[in-house]
Order: C-alpha cells, then structure tokens, then sequence
C-alpha cells in the first residue's frame, strides 16, 4: 500500500509530500503521529518545498548579472590559467634547449 501511495504522490506531483511520507516510512516515525500530526506534517512539507521550488525558479528566470559576470569571471580565469601553461612549458623548453647547446 506504502508504495502504491508514494506512486501516486510522485505522479500528482506532490513531490514535498512524497519526500516526506517516504523519509517517515523509512525512519518508522509514522507511528509517532496521530492522524492528523501526519497529515501537517506531510501539508507542510509540500508546502515548504513549493515554496523553495518557487524561489529557485524566480532566481533562475531572474538572470542577475553577478551570476553571469561570475561565469564570465571563471571562463577568463580558465583561457588565463590555460595560457599560462602554455607559456610556463614554452619558457622550460627554451631554457632546457638553451643548455642541450
């Protein structure tokens, strides 16, 4: 029944629920709770969790231009470190070709 339960949370897309339920089941908590413990307990972590997805998503469309000058950052620290070994073994094999002579 349990998983036939979590089945249907996933599919109606009660993800905070389905988290909740199963991570109850695992630990043996749900006999702690009354019937209705459980269902505010299982009420609040959907809700928490939409919450969460909600904010996620507002910071994802939202495009702040710290994140993309952080990316930017990173990409020209990358082509910097990566030239730089290319210059640091040009310097090595000029200074070993300079003593083999």
């Amino acid at each position: 029944m349990n998983t036939s339960t979590l089945d249907k949370l996933r599919k109606m897309k009660f993800f905070g629920m389905f988290h909740a339920f199963k991570s109850s089941m695992e630990t043996g908590k749900t006999n702690d709770y009354t019937a209705d413990e459980l269902l505010a307990h299982l009420v609040d972590a959907e809700w928490d969790d939409r919450q969460n997805r909600r904010i996620e998503r507002t910071i994802l469309y939202a495009r702040f231009a710290i994140k993309l000058q952080l990316k930017m950052f990173t990409i020209m620290l990358t082509e910097v470190l990566t030239a730089t070994r290319s210059c640091a073994w040009r310097i090595v094999r000029l200074l070993t070709a300079s003593r083999t002579c």
